[in-house]
């Protein structure tokens, strides 16, 4: 039997008395605070939430509830003690700060009666606060080189490839509005395609990022390398040790590679793992000794399809026995369509936790916020991709748009918060080009999408997030990421 607390203001005592008796309803305790006791509020409060068959708590919101301390004390240490929490929302009331991405019902009509909480959805939303964890990861924080990143986060990538600003000058701008994390690339921090000074970055502003509180991933440059077809980068693993001598870095990815398999008849996962270690273990004496994180790739098949089935084993094979910083898979890898790469996601971070420990898994190439949205419920723990330097984000929905149609969204800069950020956007001088702007007006409203994500995370409130921007598929969405994993 489950303890659920019941929180409320003093005049919305009836609406908490029908809400206890739907709790005993459904087979467990409530414990109702009484605000005209003359006990020690506090000390009994903390008592019920610190009691071990304890869940969590169900608030009353309300214009009263809102602005009563009280209240919004009791919501705020449920949460600290890491206890979960349901709000039930009247008279369309917004919660206050700090709370507004928890879990709710809106019940605006409700008159507190025992007959008309039927017509809420109460009992199907309850049972967030007594059913275990889902498979959705634990994890919301990694340390990286002694640096910590809350999770879900986003890896602001900067890359020569098909982006709307050099490495440079966006590296320029991101060393201004300082975001919490940034991917370089080995292959344009050795200029190797363009050593001009607008394309690859100089020593100083190597040195300046690297003094920074950002968190400093350094990929293989194996991406650029690719797309570019220099075949001589991708022979050349060594080079990553070039780079990373000139670049203060809190992650390095190992210089990856894909195998290519004629049939699935032809994989054979213990021999991948294999080539994998070797691979991490020669790239940890480039970096002296210190983690690598790997990337691991799903054998690539004579159709030129990914055999992603295999990613699980792969990736809890060397987690197990290597426990690196992260795991990295590249999402165009792990199926056709979100919803199969969400399974795919889902799959591996059951692999992962298997192992008995928590293992941050990194998406590659996740730079859609919708993507990342699923992505993260489905399990994942950090993304990056290049879309925020690509195209232009419609704060109110997070879609992606063309980068030139930046103008049809600069009403949104009274949003912004940032007086700094707000003062480059509206500057009459012309200190920035309308391409620089655009990536300002993207570093800021993914920075505050991926905050909304990590709210949603802590709080297990994704199906609020999905209301917000995908509404009417939280179920849909989650039902088939729970269906079984493809082949």
């Amino acid at each position: 039997m489950a303890l659920i607390c019941i929180f409320h203001d003093r005049s919305e005592i009836n609406h908490a008395r029908s809400i206890v008796a739907v709790v005993s309803a459904a087979g467990h305790k409530a414990w109702l605070t009484d605000t005209d006791s003359v006990g020690d509020w506090r000390k009994d409060v903390q008592a019920a939430l610190s009691r071990p068959e304890c869940v969590g708590a169900i608030v009353v919101w309300s214009p009263d509830s809102i602005k009563n301390p009280i209240v919004v004390e009791e919501a705020e240490l449920c949460l600290h003690l890491g206890r979960r929490i349901l709000g039930v929302v009247i008279k369309g009331v917004e919660l206050p700060l700090g709370l507004r991405w928890t879990p709710r019902v809106v019940a605006d009509s409700w008159d507190g009666t025992a007959q008309s909480i039927d017509q809420l959805p109460l009992r199907q939303k309850m049972m967030r606060l007594t059913q275990p964890e889902s498979e959705t990861s634990r994890i919301s924080e990694v340390v990286l080189n002694g640096k910590k990143l809350r999770c879900p986060a986003f890896v602001f990538s900067v890359s020569s490839f098909e982006t709307q600003i050099s490495p440079a000058k966006t590296l320029e701008l991101l060393d201004l509005f300082t975001p919490p994390a940034v991917l370089v690339s080995a292959f344009d921090v050795l200029g190797t395609r363009d050593a001009s000074h607008d394309v690859t970055p100089d020593d100083n502003l190597l040195k300046k990022l690297g003094n920074r509180d950002t968190v400093i991933f350094l990929d293989s440059g194996n991406y650029e390398a690719y797309r570019f077809e220099n075949e001589w980068w991708q022979r050349s693993p060594w080079l990553l040790k070039e780079a990373i001598s000139r670049l203060r870095t809190d992650v390095v990815f190992s210089h990856d590679r894909i195998v290519d398999l004629a049939t699935k008849n032809d994989v054979r996962p213990d021999k991948i793992v294999s080539d994998l270690l070797l691979d991490l273990e020669r790239d940890e004496k480039s970096y002296q000794g210190r983690p690598i994180s790997p990337i691991i790739h799903a054998p690539r098949l004579e159709d030129q399809t990914f055999y992603s089935a295999i990613l699980p084993k792969l990736c809890a094979d060397i987690a197990k026995s290597k426990k690196p910083p992260l795991i990295a898979v590249a999402e165009r890898e792990l199926g056709d369509g979100i919803l199969e790469r969400a399974r795919r996601v889902r799959s591996i971070r059951s692999a992962l936790d298997s192992n008995g420990f928590d293992q941050p898994l990194h998406i590659l190439g996740t730079g859609n916020p919708i993507s990342m949205l699923i992505l993260s419920f489905a399990g994942g723990n950090v993304f990056d991709g290049l879309e925020w330097c690509r195209t232009v984000v419609d704060s109110a929905t997070m879609r992606l748009n063309h980068f030139h149609h930046y103008d049809l969204f600069v009403a949104q800069r009274s949003e912004i918060q940032d007086a700094l950020l707000r003062e480059y956007l509206t500057n009459n001088e012309e200190l920035l080009t309308a391409k620089a702007k655009a990536v300002l007006h993207n570093l800021y409203f993914f920075k505050q999408f991926v905050e909304e994500i990590q709210q949603a995370h802590q709080n297990r409130a994704y199906e609020e997030l999905f209301d917000k921007y995908l509404p009417g598929e939280f179920t849909r969405i989650s039902r088939r990421i729970d269906l079984e994993d493809p082949r």
